[in-house]
């Protein structure tokens, strides 16, 4: 395991744009997990368009990303070292965690297990995540079609749309 974390800190708030002045890359010391804790090295880490509005000040039903800290975000990884008896070294778990390499997860709470034989680990913060369930719930029990009947998906170029 790496001696230091690497982290993508949210140095500034975008004013039209988002640009590499807006993010600052910092090696900071590896987390050390406590007793109960649970310490993920990231695989997949979401980059989804309402994340855009949360880099503004107040610009997000969801509150705005803090200055100076990792970007929140949908992850999938994998268990590094565990205190908690729920999670071993090797699971792959999803959470929202960061932006970063190794995520320290207090009492392990919010992680989820990712069961590799249902397809591809990615598939935990894409299809079988909130865009997939997203999708699901909004064409199957919202739109509810029906044999001969057209629907125009008008965001398919959006996470939630495509699927």
């Amino acid at each position: 395991m790496a001696a230091t974390n690497t982290r993508v800190i949210l140095k500034s708030r975008p004013r039209e744009r988002v640009g590499e002045e807006n993010f600052e890359i910092r090696q900071e010391p590896m987390p050390v997990p406590g007793a109960g804790d649970v310490l993920v090295r990231n695989i997949y880490l979401s980059c989804d368009p309402y994340m855009r509005g949360r880099m503004n000040r107040s610009g997000s039903y969801a509150g705005e990303f803090p200055l100076g800290q990792p970007i929140p975000a949908r992850v999938v990884g994998q268990v590094a070292q565990s205190g908690n008896s729920t999670f071993a070294p090797g699971d792959f778990v999803w959470g929202f965690l960061a932006w970063e390499s190794y995520s320290l997860v207090p009492a392990g709470e919010g992680l989820r297990p990712v069961d590799p034989a249902f397809g591809p680990i990615s598939h935990a913060i894409s299809v079988l995540g909130m865009p997939g369930l997203t999708a699901h719930v909004g064409m199957v029990e919202i739109g509810a079609p029906e044999p001969g009947e057209t629907v125009l998906v008008s965001a398919a170029a959006g996470a939630v749309g495509q699927l």
